[in-house]
């Protein structure tokens, strides 16, 4: 849970963020006197972090002109200035540097210094250290005028239209905190320079009177102003006042208009407005009731704006918040990117698994069909086999006596396309060597195709191919070895009465010699 001290010089204040705006609130307040300070600290978990507002009357505001400073030379004023501050018995100090520059008398250029402090006490020293004794998690510690002051810039002044340049003029903002008190704040170039409250308790409960009441203390701290020489004489002042319950605003601000304005006054120079806090900010129901302190504890909730005072304690806590939300930015960032990694590798394994589930199914698909291409192709000889055959080939075709006889046998390749009717199915040579001249024996066996079972067009073509052969002039002789139909009759009939056979083909064979036009005895001798 979060929790806000507002802390005065009489009580303290405890607010919770999740039930001081509830309609059934009880407001809990803490006493100076006694321990319950320390019983509330105590009985607050771990988890809990508190944020202290301070708002005391006797917290000082002092400004001083400072020789206009390189930004490194700053640092080294603002700690000696501090220093002093402390020294003087202050036991909180703020120190700002504020936008505002002078030329003094003697030519020298100035910067105003901001020094806001707040006196040594021993509640308020006894309070801090029950702070760092029992762990308390404080992250803040904040000026109640100065957080006024962030709250009317950031909030406020956009929705009543006030323009930065009516910012920068000066001028009294007025906002009633109960039926009879006000706290009264003064800003001269957009800078918080007086703040002090307004107790009218003694004044009569017409709001007729309240009003006029709160214009005559208005005209007395303008009075303090010229007085003081914070600002020339009769120059001009704004005014915007502010309400949470609806007490007819714009009436004060009539009264402001009719008594305090001098003739001389120019009207760019001042602006006169007035609002309501619950219509302006648009707060709940229950919540309109519960007074500009619970309006300002609401923005202090969401906005969180940085520490007024430097306390050391609340700067080592700040530090090691920042350090665990590094931690946990870190962690989570770890975690997204495992997490990432992991589904990057969950989907990397799920399209692997589909694509080799693909080439499984491809490879079974391929085998398959490779085994009905096997099925359907009935080779007769195997690889191995027609490997053997180009190597014999080859070494054949490298052989002399082979290259001779190929010149020598290239006749009967033209003989055999004129006789389409004979197929060569063997085909057998030797060379015979007489004297000085060679001689090819060859030895032919084939088919004579078709077989209509008659044996006359067998008979015819096969004797025509001899007759082709003899014609010849390399052939010297030819003899027909085995004739598709021996012309003897007895074995005719024999054939003859195996003539229901399937056969299509009838076989032959012929021997025949041939002249070798080459002389080359000592590369032939050895041939078979």
């Amino acid at each position: 849970m979060n929790y806000i001290l507002y802390v005065k010089e009489k009580e303290i204040t405890v607010i919770e963020q999740q039930t001081f705006c509830k309609l059934d609130h009880e407001v809990l307040t803490l006493d100076w006197s006694d321990d319950s300070a320390e019983k509330f600290l105590k009985s607050l978990s771990k988890y809990s972090t508190v944020t202290v507002v301070l708002d005391f009357i006797d917290e000082n505001l002092h400004y001083e002109w400072v020789p206009k400073l390189l930004p490194w030379e700053k640092p080294v004023m603002v700690d000696r200035l501090t220093a002093k501050a402390k020294s003087e018995g202050s036991l909180f100090v703020h120190a700002k540097w504020l936008p505002v520059f002078r030329t003094n008398a003697s030519g020298r250029e100035e910067q105003q210094l901001l020094i806001a402090s707040v006196l040594r006490s021993p509640e308020v020293e006894r309070l801090f250290g029950l702070f760092e004794t029992l762990n308390v998690t404080l992250i803040g510690v904040y000026s109640y005028a100065f957080l006024m002051g962030d709250f009317f810039f950031a909030k406020v002044a956009p929705r009543l239209h006030i323009s930065r340049k009516q910012l920068a003029h000066p001028f009294l903002l007025v906002i009633r905190e109960s039926h009879c008190h006000f706290r009264q704040i003064f800003f001269h170039h957009g800078v918080l320079k007086i703040s002090r409250h307004i107790d009218l308790e003694d004044v009569s409960d017409d709001e007729a009177l309240i009003a006029s009441a709160l214009i005559h203390e208005t005209k007395i701290t303008v009075k303090y102003l010229y007085n003081q020489k914070i600002l020339p004489i009769n120059a001009e002042v704004g005014f915007v006042y502010l309400a949470v319950e609806r007490d007819n605003e714009n009436r004060v601000v009539e009264l402001f208009k009719q008594t305090i304005p001098f003739s001389n006054w120019q009207s760019d120079n001042w602006f006169a407005k007035a609002g309501n806090l619950n219509e302006l900010l648009h707060l709940q129901e229950h919540c309109r009731n519960q007074g500009a302190m619970n309006v300002l504890m609401t923005f202090l909730f969401k906005v969180r704006p940085g520490s007024f005072y430097h306390v050391p304690y609340a700067v080592r806590i700040k530090r090691f918040l920042v350090l665990r939300k590094g931690m946990y930015v870190i962690w989570i960032t770890v975690a997204l990117l495992g997490s990432y990694g992991f589904i990057q590798q969950g989907i990397d394994n799920y399209l692997l698994s589909e694509k080799t589930q693909w080439i499984e199914t491809q490879s079974h698909q391929l085998q398959l069909e490779k085994s009905q291409l096997q099925r359907s192709i009935d080779l007769k000889y195997n690889a191995e086999d027609i490997k053997a055959i180009v190597e014999f080939s080859e070494a054949l075709l490298h052989k002399p006596s082979a290259m001779i006889v190929e010149a020598d046998l290239e006749f009967l390749s033209q003989v055999l396309q004129q006789h389409s009717h004979i197929l060569m199915t063997d085909l057998k040579w030797r060379v015979n060597q007489q004297f000085d001249s060679d001689t090819l024996l060859v030895s032919l066996s084939g088919q004579v195709i078709p077989f209509n079972k008659t044996y006359e067009q067998p008979v015819k073509w096969v004797d025509d191919f001899v007759s082709s052969l003899a014609k010849s002039p390399k052939v010297q002789f030819i003899d027909l070895i085995q004739e598709p139909l021996d012309r003897r009759t007895q074995k005719s009939l024999q054939v003859d009465g195996k003539s229901n056979n399937d056969d299509q083909a009838l076989p032959f064979a012929i021997r025949f010699n041939i002249q070798n036009s080459r002389k080359n005895p000592a590369s032939l001798k050895g041939e078979p």
